[in-house]
């Protein structure tokens, strides 16, 4: 049977490990199942393991490798280490059981600089759910009303906030603390209207959203997903599940581990339907993008998530904050696309 082998070695040019599937002697499934330990590996289960299933590849993502095990599991391996426990390993164990995210089978560790470190883990292989970024977008290019999904998709949102809440408390950010937030997100708009020119002629609006958040004083936060948009949703027969809650790659393990107000996640999947409306046609866009906005606001205040119509400062300049950073993106990666982000200001 071919199983994953993991060649440790904390040389520089390998990195802490390399992962290839051969015939070897550390077979995964079976370790993971055992919650036994490997030398400097170690390795946790929760629930039974299926140790007969073979693995196959399911190709090479950004940063992590994902191998399947029949219809049954997914083992995600990271590729680029941060010592510490993984946040999307934290929230995953937090959440299962729960409903709302694939269950967790298992995972491995292994000490790196003295600290506890999460190499991967193995999750519920959802093998009859489709991507929501596929989905929407398959939806907006064929003229289609995703309004109802995304009305789901809201209602799920909030339960996950809701989970996340009572797993992990909520705290306050102290009006020094959001005003600090806001105070960031003006220094970033005053960078991007030097590298961009285009984002000039909406300086002032996108300023005047900061201000607003600047002087609002205290606001909740709590655990949320942090990288939150339609590729990190799945839907299937069950409904909509959440996945990945790694957190934005370019933070630091403290920064995606810090409470946040959930109205962040809410910025995230909306700038993401802004980018699915896209394929659609430039005149049809606004119209099939402003349907999913606000059916999916409508689900997530419905299910018990903080209405943004009644307090819309933070929204607001959460969403506008993620444009200007997209402006910069696509202004060096793919100008023809960034008038995405751009047309956000002018609604």
């Amino acid at each position: 049977m071919r199983h994953l082998v993991l060649n440790v070695s904390q040389g520089s040019d390998s990195g802490l490990y390399q992962h290839f599937l051969a015939e070897g002697p550390l077979p995964l499934l079976p370790l993971i199942a055992a919650a036994a330990d490997h030398g400097p590996l170690r390795f946790g289960a929760l629930g039974e393991i299926d140790t007969s299933l073979a693995p196959r590849e399911l190709g090479v993502e950004q940063s992590n490798t994902s191998l399947v095990y029949g219809d049954a599991y997914i083992c995600k391996i990271f590729r680029q280490l941060t010592p510490g426990i993984s946040p999307d390993l934290e929230l995953t164990r937090a959440l299962t059981g729960r409903g709302q995210v694939p269950e967790l089978f298992g995972w491995m560790e292994m000490d790196l600089d003295g600290v506890p470190t999460t190499l991967g883990m193995l999750s519920e292989f959802l093998s009859g759910g489709t991507d929501g970024w596929k989905l929407a977008t398959r939806n907006a290019a064929q003229g289609g009303d995703f309004a109802a999904q995304a009305r789901e998709l809201g209602a799920a949102t909030a339960r996950i906030h809701r989970d996340l809440a009572t797993v992990f408390g909520v705290t306050e950010l102290p009006a020094s603390a959001v005003r600090s937030l806001g105070e960031d997100m003006q220094a970033k708009l005053e960078a991007a209207c030097s590298q961009v020119p285009d984002l000039l002629p909406y300086r002032v609006k996108i300023s005047a959203a900061y201000d607003d958040l600047i002087g609002h004083g205290a606001l909740p936060a709590q655990r949320i997903h942090g990288d939150y948009h339609l590729g990190q949703v799945m839907h299937t027969g069950q409904g909509w599940k959440i996945l990945d809650f790694e957190g934005e790659p370019s933070k630091t393990l403290q920064e995606r581990r810090a409470p946040a107000h959930p109205l962040r996640d809410v910025a995230g999947m909306l700038r993401s339907f802004e980018y699915a409306a896209g394929f659609r046609p430039r005149t049809q866009a606004r119209d099939w993008a402003e349907r999913c906005r606000a059916a999916f606001t409508d689900g997530y205040v419905s299910a018990g998530g903080p209405d943004p119509a009644r307090d819309p400062a933070p929204l607001r300049a959460f969403e506008f904050d993620k444009a200007v950073y997209e402006v910069m993106y696509e202004a060096r990666n793919r100008p023809d696309w960034i008038h995405i982000p751009l047309g956000s200001f002018s609604q």
